[in-house]
């Protein structure tokens, strides 16, 4: 009884009931104990005294009654304390009125629960039957449960074993790459490294180019961005506007001794506001890696050579940004994308191996490999790039150095070209006023951006003022001086004294009417030669070009065997003697000096022994680079031996033989040389009367020759025959890049033979047909050419006969084309219907710089149509309209066009019929317009009111430089 407790609360902590399942229920009521059991003495109930003696007393009865204690199921104590089934309650409540003893009682409700406790079990059995087969169920359905989720996770254990090997395999493939990755850090890091050293070493060379660019007055630093970042075009980038800035070459060069500076040193951007470029995808060949390096340098900020670069922000200097230079302004603030964009796009076409390349490659002729090497290796611009660089540029300044740059020499012997500021800082305002004096009192010039000096002097007194003042003048650093006078001995050494303090590294000496006196000859112990010769051996000087007299004397007491610091020396000499003898000692000059010469012979009769001496010294002359002799006839013997001394000379690249009775024979010679020749890139063979026989021996010539860039045979007798040879070579020729056959019998047959040559050539770049009669069939076989070509961008058509027709044709050919710049079609009959075409033309052409109708009827209609397309045309800058019969009514249609036009620089209506009222007109206009700089109405008929109205607009014009007048009726 005592397993299983319960403890009813309503009795208390100490009334424990044992309780079995299952059993019958008794029900007791201890307020019926009193009165139903209290008759018996013998009753275990009788007399209880309390709660505890009462339950003990049932326990007692219980016990005698038989019923086990397990199977007491539940005793419960509520109002009425019941252990019995309802059924067995009535029973016990009857049998407790009759006042049966306890014990019979018990008994009873034994029997009758044992009656129950069968069913009660059955019931149970049955109940829990039912639950027992729902619980199997429910196992079931569990169990398959839990063999379907131990089969997930199975998989699942499976899928994470999957995974985690992936996981080892992943990470040894990162740890692979990771390695991978340090060895390519590595090696970039290397590679960097190595480019940046060869960046530095391309700048370096840039930065320190010297003399050789004195010959070409033009700024080599120079960047170039787009012109409308916003709206940059990455798809095809060379479809773009660019801009090219020049910059101030400052540095360390342009600081003054002292230290004392006002402005900062650095490099940026010129005061200018740049320049559009007409041509972006050529330029962009010519000159693609020069840009990509100085572009690089900037953004890295690279120093070199003591040139410092800014911040990129920096290169638009402060007083700039205050002038009224709009671009700049613009500028200002797209820099660095700027900048970027140009780059990315160079980049773009060095790393691509294909196509990019090979078109940069194209105008040089190079293979896809030539070119990317050439790429890498860029250094500084040739003397050919530098020359042709302004033909890209639109605007450019008339008579004026570009950028507005100044140039000037360090210490060092370095070309740089610096702004106004640091020019003056440099060279001291006041002195550079005094030499001007100086120089105006003798009648010289001086270009203050080129510092540049042109001379001529009249008298030995004039020539003592002139060294004076030259030898105080700093900023002279290139001098033409022409002794017009019979100067001696005493006025070259007077020039020798000036040029020793100076910084002149260019001289051009013109002392051919040099005389030597009887009083010289007995005061002075130095010859003309030794005043030379010291010249020469001037440590400043680089190049030297002087023009000779007849007693030069003799070669070996004038020529110094070696001048290691001159880069170029070139001798001149205009004799026009029918005497050789000058060119037996000219040839022994040559023998006897390794300085690089160019010799200057003209109008000399060479004869046999001249032929035969000048061939023999070229055959052991190492250094002459060029020779002219040009109108000295010496005939066929003399062109032999010039083809066997070319086999030898590695060193001369231009010849010129113009005029010189060469024959068949002779070109015959000259052609089997170029076959074999590498350095000869000028040959000017015209007037010789070659004829066809001699254009087929060049011809063939020109299939295997790959140095020649220039050839001239204009004057040479060229028909059709030859025009065909001609064309067959320039099919395969891929260097020529000028083309003179002016003068021939090319015709209108030949002009579409050549046409069929020029659609796949592709570098010939300036080609001259005229005075061949070619016809408006040449001229339509030519236009169509343009409509294809696109590196023709000098065409010359002067003197050909073309009319109306043909220039209609070249009109729609200029309506697609997109190269050519000059397009000359002087003393043609294209009359007012082919000026009114070639304006429909202008309208939408967006390239052509140049145009020469000089001498084609256009008349009054034909001004007024060129006059609408010159109020839209936005490039050309240079227009002659001289013999062309424009009278007042033309002048006043060009007048209107100038109100409006922003472009054309140069306007020339010289031998016109404008009178008085033409000239107000254009004095009109002339107020307004701020960009002719040239106008030429020579040969008019221009009165005193015509003359007063352009003298007025010339004190109010600021732009107007050159205004050519003469000859009209004032």
């Amino acid at each position: 009884a005592s397993e299983h407790l319960y403890v009813d609360s309503s009795v208390g902590a100490s009334n424990v009931i044992p309780t079995v399942a299952p059993a019958a229920a008794l029900t007791f009521s201890p307020t019926d104990a009193p009165t139903g059991l209290t008759d018996d003495p013998a009753d275990p109930l009788t007399n209880l005294s309390s709660e505890d003696e009462y339950i003990e007393g049932l326990l007692v009865a219980s016990a005698e009654a038989n019923i086990p204690s397990r199977e007491i199921r539940a005793l419960t104590f509520s109002t009425e304390h019941s252990i019995l089934p309802p059924a067995s309650q009535s029973t016990v409540k009857a049998t407790s009125k009759t006042a049966l003893p306890f014990k019979q009682v018990m008994q009873l409700a034994s029997k009758s629960a044992k009656e129950s406790d069968s069913e009660v079990r059955m019931q149970e059995l049955s109940t829990n039957m039912s639950r027992m087969i729902k619980l199997q169920e429910a196992f079931d359905i569990k169990q398959e449960k839990m063999n379907q989720l131990q089969n997930q996770v199975l998989e699942q254990q499976e899928e994470m074993k999957r995974l985690q090997k992936q996981a080892l395999e992943e990470q040894e493939k990162m740890g692979q790459l990771q390695n991978e990755m340090k060895q390519l850090q590595i090696k970039n890091h290397d590679e960097a490294m190595g480019q940046l050293a060869a960046l530095q070493s391309r700048i370096q060379a840039v930065l320190t180019q010297t003399f050789e660019l004195h010959e070409y007055p033009i700024p080599r630093l120079f960047i170039v961005l787009s012109q409308d970042p916003a709206g940059w075009d990455a798809v095809d980038p060379f479809t773009n506007k660019f801009r090219l800035y020049f910059l101030c070459e400052c540095g360390e060069h342009t600081k003054l001794a002292n230290g004392k500076t006002k402005i900062p040193h650095h490099i940026h951007l010129a005061k200018h506001e740049g320049y559009e470029i007409t041509r972006p995808t050529e330029f962009f060949r010519q000159y693609g890696p020069y840009i990509l390096t100085i572009l690089k340098m900037l953004k890295l900020g690279i120093t070199v050579a003591g040139v410092a670069m800014p911040a990129l922000s920096q290169l638009i200097s402060p007083d700039i940004i205050g002038q009224s230079i709009d671009s700049l302004k613009q500028l200002q603030d797209n820099i660095m994308p700027s900048v970027d964009q140009v780059i990315d796009c160079m980049d773009s076409v060095a790393e691509d191996e294909g196509k990019a390349v090979e078109d940069i490659s194209m105008s040089k002729g190079r293979t896809v490999e030539e070119a990317a090497e050439h790429m890498d290796t860029m250094e500084a611009l040739e003397g050919a790039d530098q020359r042709k660089l302004s033909s890209f540029l639109q605007d450019k300044d008339d008579n004026k150095v570009l950028g507005n740059l100044y140039r000037t020499v360090t210490v060092e012997g370095h070309v740089k070209w610096v702004c106004i500021d640091h020019y003056r800082e440099n060279y001291q305002e006041t002195q550079a006023e005094a030499f001007q004096q100086a120089l105006g009192s003798v009648g010289g010039s001086f270009d203050e951006n080129t510092g540049s000096v042109t001379v001529k002097l009249r008298s030995r007194l004039l020539a003592e003022q002139f060294y004076a003042g030259l030898g105080k003048a700093r900023s002279v650093l290139e001098l033409d001086v022409d002794l017009d006078f019979e100067c001696t001995m005493s006025d070259l050494e007077g020039l020798e004294i000036a040029l020793r303090t100076s910084s002149i590294s260019i001289l051009r000496l013109d002392h051919r009417r040099f005389r030597t006196t009887v009083s010289s000859k007995l005061l002075s112990w130095s010859t003309q030669q030794d005043v030379l010769f010291r010249i020469m051996k001037l440590p400043n000087m680089k190049v030297i070009r002087i023009i000779l007299s007849k007693e030069f004397g003799k070669p070996s007491s004038f020529l110094p065997k070696t001048l290691f610091h001159l880069q170029k020396l070139s001798l001149e000499m205009v004799v026009g003697s029918k005497e050789n003898n000058e060119v037996r000692i000219l040839a022994e000059m040559l023998k006897v000096s390794s300085t690089p010469i160019t010799w200057y012979i003209y109008y000399i009769s060479i004869g046999d022994n001249g032929a035969q001496a000048l061939p023999e010294a070229l055959k052991t002359r190492l250094a002459l680079t060029s020779l002219n002799l040009e109108w000295s006839p010496f005939g066929h013997n003399g062109a032999q031996a010039l083809s066997e001394a070319q086999e030898i000379n590695p060193t001369l690249t231009t010849l010129k033989l113009y005029s010189n009775w060469i024959g068949h024979n002779g070109v015959q010679a000259l052609s089997e040389a170029l076959k074999f020749n590498l350095t000869l890139t000028t040959l000017n063979l015209g007037g010789n009367s070659i004829g066809d026989n001699g254009a087929q021996e060049l011809s063939e010539a020109l299939k295997t020759n790959s140095t020649l860039t220039s050839l001239n045979l204009g004057g040479s007798r060229i028909g059709h025959n030859g025009v065909q040879a001609l064309s067959e070579a320039l099919k395969i020729n891929s260097t020529l890049t000028t083309l003179n056959l002016r003068g021939n019998s090319i015709r209108n047959d030949g002009a579409q033979v050549l046409s069929e040559a020029l659609k796949t050539n592709s570098t010939l770049t300036t080609f001259d047909s005229g005075f061949n009669m070619i016809g408006d069939d040449g001229a339509q076989a030519l236009s169509e050419v343009l409509k294809i070509n696109s590196t023709l961008i000098t065409l010359n058509l002067e003197f050909n006969g073309i009319r109306h027709s043909g220039a209609q044709a070249l009109s729609e050919a200029l309506k697609i084309n997109s190269t050519l710049t000059t397009l000359s079609l002087r003393s043609n009959s294209i009359g007012d219907n082919g000026a009114q075409a070639l304006s429909e033309a202008l309208k939408t052409n967006l390239t052509l710089t140049t145009l020469n109708l000089e001498a084609n009827p256009i008349g009054d209609n034909g001004a007024q149509a060129l006059s609408e397309a010159l109020k839209i045309n936005s490039t050309l800058t240079t227009l002659d309209l001289g013999y062309n019969k424009i009278g007042d009514n033309g002048a006043q249609a060009l007048s209107e066009a100038l109100k409006t036009n922003s472009t054309l620089t140069t306007l020339s209506l010289r031998s016109n019929s404008i009178e008085d009222n033409g000239a107000q007109a254009l004095s009109e206009a002339l107020k307004i317009n701020s960009t002719l700089t040239t106008l030429n109405l020579e040969f008019n008929s221009i009165g005193d009111n015509g003359a007063q109205a352009l003298s007025e607009v010339l004190k109010t014009n600021s732009t107007m430089r050159t205004l050519r007048y003469r000859l009209n009726l004032t």
